[in-house]
Parts: C-alpha cells; sequence; structure tokens
C-alpha cells in the first residue's frame, strides 16, 4: 500500500492510498476513511475503514485484535457506522466473515 496520510488534525484519519509495489503507486490515490475508532484502556479495539475503490466499489472493514465475533455482532458494528455517517455507506450486499468463518477455513 502506497499513499499520504492526512495532514489535517481536525480529521486525522483521511488518508489517500492505492496498490503499489517496487516503490511506484498502480495508480491515482483513493480516498480511505479510518473512523469510529474505540479502545479498550490503551490498546485500540476497533477500527472502522472506508475505502472507495471506484464510483461503484467501495470497501468496508473492522480491524480488530479479536476474531471472535457473531454475525449479529458484525451487522451491529455495521449498522452503528451507518448511523454515525448518517447513512452515507453503502452496506447492503456486504459480505461478512464471523467466527463460523474463520473456524471453518482453519483460522481458529
Amino acid at each position: 500500500i502506497k499513499g499520504d496520510l492526512s495532514t489535517d488534525p481536525e480529521s486525522p484519519g483521511f488518508l489517500m492510498e492505492n496498490f503499489g509495489a517496487f516503490n511506484h503507486t498502480s495508480n491515482n490515490l483513493d480516498p480511505n476513511m479510518i473512523f469510529n475508532v474505540t479502545y479498550n484502556g490503551s490498546e485500540l479495539d476497533i477500527a472502522l475503514t472506508y475505502a472507495c475503490i471506484t464510483n461503484h466499489l467501495y470497501s468496508f472493514n473492522i480491524l480488530s485484535r479479536s476474531n471472535h465475533w457473531s454475525t449479529n455482532d458484525i451487522e451491529d458494528i455495521i449498522n452503528t457506522a451507518n448511523n454515525v455517517t448518517n447513512g452515507l455507506l453503502k452496506v447492503s450486499g456486504m459480505r461478512i466473515s464471523d467466527e463460523i468463518a474463520y473456524e471453518e477455513c482453519g483460522m481458529l
């Protein structure tokens, strides 16, 4: 990943990035937002990211130190993210990888 960190202290999670190999960025830098970060004490608990890949393709990720999340837990986080952004996120048709998915592929 290649890109630029935010230079705006009021919006530190607004990044511009894209795929890069051999010190070259593949295309123009696209917006990627890190938002709604929560902590458990001094440790990061959850961070949400939303990236515009094309005009019709988006990436939404829940970054967590745990992979023990049920589908209902993940859907609650998605709904919260959609509410925080006043419905701006395109959240229909999301693929969810819950704890069962991690167990089935042998990662737990």
